[in-house]
C-alpha cells in the first residue's frame, strides 16, 4: 500500500493500535473484529433474484470516537466503516457511515463487490468471486456504487475510562443497519435492504481530537469570513460558476468541506486533446488516485469544448481558443479519463470563467489542478512555475493538503 492510500484514513490506524493484522489492498488482509456477523440481503439484479447470506462470514469494524479528557465523561463515535463478507472473502460489502443531519450516523459511501479480491499496484490479482451473482463470471473487478437510498446506524457512545483512550474498546455493541440503498454498475440497478444484517460483540475504536460530533462533510463545516480565489493561500471559490454536467445546476464547492483534501482541475478540451500535452499521465492516473484515496474530493471543471477556434484579440493579434464546452464534451472527457462517479464534473457552459479573476484554477497552465485543504484553502498549484506537473507532484500535495489541517 503506498502512502497516498494511507493519508485520509484515521480508521485505518485501527488495525496497528488495536493489536490486530494490518490491512493492505496490496495483501488482502483484513482487520478482524472481536464481533459476530449475521444477516442476508435478497434482491434482483439484472433479471436473476440473488441471495447472500454474510451469517459467520469476515467481519471488518473500524471506528473513531472523539477523545474526551476527561476521564469520566463520554465520547461520540464519529465515523464508522464496515466490511462484511463471506467466509471465502466473496460478495463484500463495504459501508461507510459518518454523522449526518439528523441523530446518528447517516451513510456516506457503499460498494458491493460481485468480483473483488486482493490487489497489487491497484490490480486484482485473486479474483473472488460472488457465486450466483450477475456479472460475476469474469476475472476483472466488477464493483456496484451507491445510487440513492438511506441507511442510518446508531452506536452506543464511549463510556468513560475508554473515551478518553486512543484506542477504546466497546463491548456489548449491537450494530443493527437499516434503510433500503440502490447501487448501480453502469446503467444497471438494484435494490439492497440492509435491515438483517447485523453486528454483535466488541469493538475498538480509534482516538481523535480532530473529529467533530456534529456534521463531518458540508458547507456546514466550511470556514467563515476568508478569501476566495483560485491562488495559495486564498480558498476555492463558492461557487465556481460552472455547472453540473448533468443536470445545469449550479454546484457549491462547500459540499467537499470535510474532505481529507480537495482537488480542483480545470481543463481545456481544444488544448489537451492533443496526444502530447504536459500533464496527460497526471489525468490518466486521476482516477486511480481517487480510489487509492478514501473520500478525496475532486472537481474537473471543463472550460472549452475540443473544436479548435482562431479569434482576433484587443491588440489586433490571434489567438487560438475553444469553444463554450458540451454536455457531450463532459461525458467524452470523463470516459476517457476513466474518472469515478465520486468527481464532481462540471462545465463553463457559457464560458464565463475566461478571465484571470474568474478562472478556477491560477496556475496559468492547462491542464490546472490546485489541491487544497480540507477547509478549501488552496495549498499547492499544478505545474509549478516551469510548467512541470507529474503523479508523484500531486501525490505530494495532497499530502501536503492533508497535513494542512
Amino acid at each position: 500500500m503506498n502512502a497516498l492510500s494511507r493519508l485520509p484514513r484515521f480508521l485505518l490506524i485501527l488495525s496497528c493500535i488495536a493489536a490486530f493484522a494490518c490491512g493492505s489492498d496490496e495483501t488482502g488482509e483484513t482487520t478482524p473484529t472481536g464481533a459476530k456477523l449475521s444477516g442476508s440481503f435478497s434482491a434482483s439484479v439484472d433479471g436473476s433474484d440473488v441471495t447472500v447470506d454474510y451469517a459467520g462470514g469476515k467481519l471488518v469494524a473500524e471506528l473513531v470516537h472523539k477523545i474526551n479528557t476527561s476521564e469520566k465523561g463520554y465520547g461520540c463515535i464519529t465515523s464508522v466503516f464496515l466490511s462484511v463478507a463471506k467466509a471465502d472473502g466473496s460478495c463484500a460489502l463495504e459501508l461507510t457511515y459518518q454523522p449526518g443531519a439528523g441523530d446518528g450516523l447517516a451513510l456516506s459511501k457503499a460498494s458491493f463487490f460481485a468480483v473483488g479480491g486482493d490487489k497489487q499496484g491497484g490490480i486484482l490479482i485473486n479474483p473472488i468471486k460472488c457465486a450466483g451473482f450477475p456479472g460475476a463470471e469474469g476475472n476483472s473487478e466488477v464493483e456496484w456504487t451507491l445510487a440513492g437510498g438511506d441507511s442510518n446506524l446508531s452506536v452506543k457512545p464511549v463510556k468513560p475510562g475508554e473515551a478518553n483512550k486512543k484506542s477504546a474498546s466497546l463491548a456489548d455493541q449491537d450494530l443493527k443497519l437499516s434503510g433500503k440503498i440502490k447501487l448501480k454498475k453502469g446503467g444497471k440497478l438494484f435494490e439492497l435492504d440492509l435491515s438483517s444484517i447485523r453486528i454483535q460483540g466488541t469493538l475498538t475504536s480509534v482516538g481523535s481530537t480532530q473529529v467533530s460530533c456534529g456534521t463531518a462533510k458540508g458547507v456546514e463545516v466550511c470556514p467563515k469570513g476568508v478569501t476566495y480565489g483560485n491562488k495559495v493561500g486564498t480558498y476555492v471559490r463558492r461557487p465556481l460558476g460552472a455547472y453540473h454536467c448533468t443536470d445545469d445546476s449550479i454546484y457549491d464547492p462547500g459540499e467537499l468541506c470535510g474532505s481529507p483534501a480537495q482537488v480542483l482541475v480545470a481543463y481545456q478540451h481544444w488544448v489537451t486533446e492533443k496526444d502530447n500535452y504536459g500533464g496527460k499521465d497526471v489525468l490518466g492516473g486521476l482516477g486511480k488516485t481517487v480510489t487509492n484515496t478514501k473520500d478525496l474530493g475532486v472537481i474537473f471543471v471543463v472550460l472549452t469544448g475540443k473544436q479548435k477556434v482562431v479569434v482576433k484579440n484587443a491588440e489586433g493579434k490571434f489567438e487560438a481558443s475553444g469553444p463554450a464546452p458540451t454536455q457531450a464534451d463532459c461525458a467524452e472527457i470523463k470516459k476517457l479519463y476513466n474518472l469515478p462517479d465520486s468527481v464532481v464534473m462540471l462545465y463553463d457552459k457559457d464560458k464565463a470563467l475566461t478571465s484571470t479573476e474568474k478562472m478556477p484554477v491560477g496556475a496559468g497552465f492547462t491542464p490546472g489542478i490546485a489541491v487544497a485543504s480540507s477547509t478549501g484553502k488552496i495549498v499547492q498549484l499544478l505545474p509549478d512555475s516551469a510548467g512541470k506537473m507529474d503523479q508523484g507532484m500531486l501525490d505530494a500535495a495532497i499530502q501536503a493538503a492533508v497535513d494542512a489541517e
